[in-house]
């Protein structure tokens, strides 16, 4: 359960994180006063985070946490700790499918 909490804690640091770095850097006082539409925040922030930023974000934690648990799954299903698509024929197939959508060999 601690280690739950913890990782929880970094994931949420790393969001953080995520929504303050970029070309135009943004603080985290600007990053909480856009997500709880505090009237301090400035127009250009709000525009970069919710527009910009959250989205991604948001997509590319749902994506890692997506192929974490198809891991997580094949992992569990061919009771092989070290199981990979690979072992399953994945990547032939995926390569194959690939091969006849572009007009490959």
């Amino acid at each position: 359960m601690r280690s739950v909490l913890i990782l929880s804690g970094f994931s949420v640091v790393i969001l953080f994180l995520a929504l303050a770095i970029g070309d135009h850097h943004v603080s985290i006082a600007q990053i909480l006063a856009v997500l709880t539409d505090s009237p301090a925040a400035d127009a250009q922030s709000i525009q970069i985070i919710r527009d910009i930023r959250l989205p991604r974000v948001i997509l590319g934690f749902l994506v890692g946490a997506s192929l974490a648990t198809a891991g997580m799954i094949a992992q569990s299903v061919l009771r092989n700790p070290l199981a990979e698509p690979g072992l399953i024929g994945v990547n032939a197939g995926a390569a194959g499918l690939s091969g006849i959508l572009c007009g490959g060999p």
